[in-house]
């Protein structure tokens, strides 16, 4: 029941309904003050009473249908919240009076000697006292928290705290000042520190901290009343380290302005790249069409200027493939790459990079398997790897050691390298790089494929940093390891993507027995170039030249297409929407998707349904045609 206004409440804890009725009579009878008296039978129904309400003070007999003695206050004790527990009962021996005073009862009273006058009396005064308790128990928490604050703000400071008189005689200096000024705080005291007293700041100050130290102060200065008197409070904060970071900040910030603009370099790559490699497939697929043409006529060789046109547009691919490998992108013309020959192939250059003072050895087996790789982009991070070694060796020299194999990696080793979320336990092949150096610290090793961190002051910090683009473009990972002293060594790991056998020579293209293929491609030399190739093989074409042709036609044609070859990047509506409508009118119909990147970076961006193939640009006809006979034989 909810206390009203000029009443207190009181709950009855009692089983007996005469002794409530006479206690409610006593109350009644008194109405100063008002009286609001609730009853509760059992200790079960005190606890439910007192977890919904919170009366003024209790009545509570020790003899209950669910409780007796000592063990009923014990049980109301902790439910009543701290309010004022009175004991009436009809126990009354002195032990039990007095172990419930040591356990909290505010008073006892007899139910045998009970005279209205003193159960009143008794009531306010046990109400009385808690209040009192009450009141007392905050102003000793107050007081608590404000010195304890005051504590934290003065001698828990890390502020220097100096209170001086207006002359600037030190009346007061906290631990912090004692810190800062290298001097215990009474001898502060009386002294005059050399600084600018005038209230207003923050402004920094210099001052000497002995005969060979200067510390940076932020100083603030503002007037009080310091016993009774005026004063002045100074606090100063050391800005010495921050003020020496925040020049370092702005060094930082300023090689980060290198790294965004060599950033904007790296985006202007990656659009020449694609927009280059759509020249050079242009350029490489017209070329062959003439071969072709030119073998259809006549047996002569084929002319030089056709060959020239041709290593034109070789040097063009290379060319594409070093900007690739600066962006870090998947490389667009990848073969069978095998360590052990390209090793054997570039050692001259290796040992060029290393330098008169180093020796190499290498440790290839006769037998590897290939993997899909960039060539060129791989003599490229083995240079740097070999670069890197031979700078850690220093000026004294030493031996480098190269070494190839094929390795199953766990999931454990493959935790530690750098670069490898996408990878799965399994074999790799790789090419370890290893020095008889320093070794590296673990901050080194977690930064040194970071963009221009370098610890050999040579350099820009950009080696280290380009082959972990590169094996990033090919799926693969790299782990470091080293010992201080003993060297380093830097693996390669790369996932093997083909079998032995994958690179033999393969039949020259023949005439395809007819069909109808709708051409997506928005680049008109590359779909010039991809419809005289297909008519030459017997097919029928249709040409649409983004994604919102290439649904119209064959929404209109969609019985008689065969094959779709869908370029994903196209205005308007791109490559992978276009994919998901054409899926929508036809489930089944086969798909080629063209792109320049690796087939494992796009197709996951696509929902793949039905039979849908994938091709790389720039591919020969040949690729083209296997793809289109492998489909059209099996429709």
């Amino acid at each position: 029941m909810s206390q009203t206004q000029h009443s207190t409440a009181v709950l009855f804890v009692e089983d007996e309904p005469l002794h409530v009725e006479m206690v409610q009579a006593i109350l009644d009878a008194s109405t100063n003050p008002q009286w609001t008296l609730s009853r509760a039978g059992s200790v079960q129904e005190a606890m439910q009473h007192l977890a919904e309400e919170t009366p003024d003070v209790l009545l509570l007999d020790l003899d209950l249908s669910d409780s007796e003695g000592i063990d009923t206050f014990e049980r109301i004790k902790p439910l009543a919240d701290g309010r004022p527990i009175v004991v009436l009962s009809g126990l009354d021996d002195e032990d039990t009076t007095s172990r419930l005073m040591e356990l909290g009862a505010q008073d006892f009273l007899s139910k045998s000697e009970l005279d209205p006058k003193a159960l009143i009396r008794c009531i306010k005064r046990a109400i009385d006292r808690q209040q009192l308790v009450d009141r007392t128990e905050r102003l000793v928490e107050d007081l608590k928290r404000r010195e304890e604050n005051l504590r934290h703000v003065v001698s828990g400071s890390s502020d220097a705290m100096l209170v001086t008189d207006p002359e600037g005689s030190v009346l007061f200096a906290n631990p912090a000042a004692a810190d800062l000024f290298e001097r215990p705080a009474h001898d502060l005291l009386g002294t005059r520190p050399e600084l600018p007293l005038d209230p207003g700041g923050p402004r920094d100050v210099r001052f000497d901290r002995g005969p060979d130290e200067v510390r940076i102060a932020s100083l603030n200065v503002v007037e009080i009343d310091w016993e009774n008197s005026k004063a002045l409070l100074a606090t100063l904060q050391d800005v010495t380290e921050r003020r020496f970071a925040e020049s370092q900040i702005r060094s930082i910030e300023q090689r980060q302005s290198l790294f965004h603009r060599l950033k904007s370099v790296e985006g202007l790559a990656r659009g020449v790249a694609h927009q280059f490699n759509n020249v050079i497939a242009a350029i490489s697929g017209s070329v062959e069409l003439a071969a072709m043409d030119w073998a259809d006529v006549t047996t002569a060789p084929v002319p030089e200027s056709m060959n020239n046109i041709r290593d034109a547009a070789a040097r063009g691919a290379e060319l594409t493939r070093q900007l690739v490998g600066f962006a870090g992108m998947p490389s667009e013309t990848k073969s069978a790459v095998v360590f052990s020959d390209l090793i054997q192939d570039i050692a001259s250059f290796l040992g060029i990079m290393a330098g008169s003072k180093c020796q190499l050895e290498c440790d290839s087996p006769a037998e590897m398997p290939p993997f899909r790789a960039d060539a060129s982009q791989m003599r490229q991070a083995i240079g740097n790897l070999v670069s890197n070694a031979a700078e850690a060796l220093g000026d004294g020299g030493g031996t480098i050691r190269i070494t190839t194999g094929e390795f199953d990696a766990d999931e454990g080793y493959l935790r530690e390298c750098v670069g490898s979320e996408g990878m799965r336990p399994g074999s790799y092949v790789f090419l370890q790089v290893q020095d008889g150096g320093k070794g590296m610290e673990r901050e080194t090793i977690r930064r040194m494929f970071d963009p221009f961190f370098t610890t050999s002051g040579k350099g820009r910090g950009l080696g280290l940093a380009a082959v972990m683009g590169i094996v990033r473009g090919h799926g693969g990972g790299v782990h470091a390891a080293s010992e201080m002293p003993g060297g380093s060594s830097i693996r390669l790991l790369f996932p093997i993507t083909l079998k032995p056998n994958s690179t033999g020579v393969r039949a020259k293209p023949a005439l395809l027995q007819g069909g109808t293929v709708l051409v997506v491609e928005d680049e008109e030399d590359v779909m010039m170039m991809t419809l005289a190739m297909l008519s030459r093989l017997g097919l029928t074409c249709l040409e649409a030249r983004d994604g919102d042709q290439a649904l119209k036609l064959f929404s209109e044609n969609r019985e008689k297409i065969d094959v779709v070859l869908l370029d994903l990047i196209l205005p308007g509506m791109n490559g992978v929407d276009a994919y998901g409508k054409i899926r929508e009118l036809d489930g089944q119909v086969p798909i080629i998707i063209c792109s320049g990147c690796e087939q494992q970076e796009v197709m996951p961006r696509i929902q793949v349904t039905g039979r849908t193939d994938y091709l790389q640009k720039p591919y020969e006809s040949r690729d083209l045609v296997e793809k289109l006979r492998e489909i059209l034989t099996k429709s």
